[in-house]
């Protein structure tokens, strides 16, 4: 069978403030603001994540396949936070694609009838 499996992740990181560790566990605010010359903060982020995933698996024996699978992901992270969906969709598209294949083997093995043959 072929299979494809396709995902989009989206995530607006954003930091409202820093704080230290103290040494019995307890926080304490941070003199360390964040925010640079225009007193925007350098830290917020926009993520995304797109997969694309085709998987071809062939069962040979039951219980024994191959899946030769082929994924197709880009990532990407910038300061537009309020870009539209489709805009934010569209400037993930202009970053390059990571590919990946491999291939997977199940073999089963039975035990008893290797034994029964080894007897004979």
């Amino acid at each position: 069978g072929i299979s494809m499996r396709m995902r989009h992740y989206r995530s607006a990181l954003s930091y409202n403030k820093f704080y230290e560790l103290n040494i019995d566990g307890t926080l304490a605010e941070s003199s360390q603001s964040g925010l640079d010359i225009k007193g925007e903060s350098v830290y917020d982020i926009n993520y995304n994540a797109f997969t694309l995933d085709f998987v071809y698996r062939w069962v040979f024996k039951p219980g024994s396949e191959i899946n030769f699978v082929w994924k197709n992901a880009i990532f990407q992270n910038d300061l537009k936070f309020d870009a539209s969906y489709f805009l934010n969709l569209n400037n993930l598209f202009e970053n390059i694609p990571l590919n990946s294949l491999s291939i997977k083997v199940i073999y089963w093995l039975d035990y008893q009838s290797l034994r029964k043959k080894s007897k004979i």
